[in-house]
């Protein structure tokens, strides 16, 4: 779904999953909070939302894929590396 987000978007999308405010953003990415609403506003056009919880939501959903697909192979196994085999 997020597929299509830039990856500034993107990252803007995970820090809003991690719970920052507009300004805690713009901090950690060295942008005004000015540019941050703005990224925040284009975020929720292109994802079809009209809150930002919307968005903190599907990035904990999207976060918790990722931490799944880490910990299971592509047979559903759990993932082991090099040395554990």
């Amino acid at each position: 779904m997020a597929r299509f987000l830039t990856p500034q978007e993107r990252r803007i999308l995970d820090l809003i999953g991690d719970g920052l405010t507009n300004r805690e953003l713009g901090e950690r990415m060295g942008l005004a909070e000015k540019t941050v609403k703005n990224y925040v506003s284009t975020l929720l056009v292109k994802l079809g939302m009209r809150r930002r919880t919307e968005v903190a939501a599907l990035a904990a959903r999207l976060d918790e894929r990722r931490r799944l697909t880490s910990t299971v192979d592509g047979n559903g196994d759990p993932a082991t590396t090099p040395t554990q085999r």
